[in-house]
């Protein structure tokens, strides 16, 4: 668990200290939340015992935006059944980075995200553990819709990492795809 946090918290201060975000400079977004679904492949223990595709569903709000990052808090939920039902929920803080000058210049960027989650597995009874999760990504921007109804989105492709339960490890692969309302 030591080794999560360690993990999650140097990633997230150096892509804070990366974008050099000024909190003072921060301003409001237009469309602050963010709805994503995607498809979850495990790694470990769960793909040992045989978990092929999961389902992923989050939502965050941006908090703040700088010219290249913002920040956000939000939740997600993963779920998977595979002669047992693995389910996670859970909130989380992160930053998102673009990898460009701004958004539109370069469509490209870095998430990170870390947070309290609870994960419970479940065969007849079930049994499940809270702690210390998160993910990172790299994901491409878009907008779709006529010019006059421009709906940003973005697909995403990252890794996960949320509590194990019993000794058994929830890590994984996601894609997802989100939309900015």
């Amino acid at each position: 668990m030591f080794k999560k946090i360690f993990l999650s918290i140097s990633v997230l201060s150096a892509l804070i200290a990366f974008s050099s975000i000024s909190f003072a400079q921060m301003r409001e977004a237009n469309k602050p939340w963010e709805i994503s679904v995607g498809l979850t492949s495990w790694t470990g223990d769960h793909d040992d015992a045989g978990f092929d595709i999961g389902f992923i569903l989050g939502i965050d709000y941006i908090i703040g935006v700088t010219e290249n990052s913002m920040t956000f808090v939000g939740a997600r939920g993963i779920w998977g059944s595979d002669g047992f039902d693995s389910r996670t929920f859970g909130g989380h803080i992160g930053i998102k980075f673009n990898l460009g000058e701004a958004r539109g210049a370069q469509p490209f960027y870095v998430k990170a995200a870390a947070g309290a989650y609870n994960t419970e597995l479940s065969n007849g009874g079930s049994v499940d553990e809270t702690d210390f999760g998160g993910f990172i990504g790299i994901g491409y921007d878009f907008d779709f819709g006529a010019e006059t109804t421009n709906i940003p989105a973005a697909f995403e492709l990252g890794y996960f990492f949320m509590p194990e339960v019993t000794s058994i490890d929830n890590t994984g692969f996601y894609f997802s795809l989100g939309v900015r309302v």
